[in-house]
C-alpha cells in the first residue's frame, strides 16, 4: 500500500493485519526488502 512517499508492506490474517515494513518510496525497495529480511 502506498502512503504519501512510503510503501507499507503488510500481511493479512483472519482478524489481524501485521505491518512488516515501511519503506521510503524513492529507495530501491527490492534491495531494501532483501537486506531487511536476510538479517532476520
Amino acid at each position: 500500500m502506498v502512503v504519501d512517499n512510503y510503501l507499507v508492506c503488510y500481511i493479512v490474517d483472519p482478524g489481524k493485519v501485521t505491518v512488516t515494513d515501511i519503506l521510503f518510496g524513492a529507495s530501491n525497495v527490492h534491495i531494501r526488502l532483501q537486506e531487511r529480511h536476510s538479517e532476520s
